[in-house]
């Protein structure tokens, strides 16, 4: 076995790998989609508590007869756990979930339109990094603009970037067993974006 040399990688290794490796994503994010019409906002709920998608559908009455989740939903769904997040207006919560608008002819994130509503999108945040259930995994918001988001591009070609509509961030105060958990084993810290 090599041992840590400190080398570039190692130490990029070191720092982010293993802590990402240490957060639990929703394991069960096909099967939730098959029953339940499962999407992006369980899935980003679920994985901000690193719960499964099922265990937090009960959150979401609105599925599968109507397969989305707006932020007053999503404030819902906080609430039925007992914690009252605090609605961040277009910035990413240190802790919690984020719905991110992709932007294009439809407008941007401050624009109501249907259009533009239908081109949102959760994932769930902790500190540096991003959940997203199109990856199946947390990851720096630098690999998900990289890797994650030309998919969204590629898919809707008129999108012609992206920004955070809004961020609901669990107050530290309120924080789950779980999310405490999650910031031990990872020793993140906020990052501003």
């Amino acid at each position: 076995m090599k041992t840590f040399d400190g080398s570039v990688f190692e130490r990029f290794a070191f720092r982010h790998v293993a802590p990402i490796q240490r957060l639990r994503c929703p394991a069960d994010v096909r099967l939730a989609s098959r029953l339940k019409g499962a999407n992006c906002g369980p899935a980003s709920y679920a994985a901000a508590f690193e719960r499964d998608v099922l265990e937090v559908m009960s959150r979401f009455p609105q599925f599968p007869k109507r397969p989305y989740t707006t932020t007053a939903q999503m404030e819902e769904a906080f609430e039925a756990d007992g914690i009252l997040t605090e609605r961040l207006d277009r910035e990413f919560p240190a802790d919690g979930v984020a719905l991110i608008q992709f932007t294009g002819p439809w407008g941007d994130e401050t624009t109501n339109s249907s259009a533009a509503l239908k081109r949102t999108h959760w994932v769930g945040v902790k500190g540096e990094l991003i959940y997203d259930l199109n990856w199946g995994a947390w990851l720096p918001l630098l690999s998900w603009e990289a890797v994650v988001y030309p998919m969204f591009a590629e898919f809707e070609s008129r999108i012609s970037g992206w920004s955070v509509r809004c961020g609901l961030e669990i107050p530290e105060e309120q924080a789950g067993s779980a999310t405490r958990r999650a910031k031990a084993r990872t020793g993140l810290s906020a990052m501003v974006w």
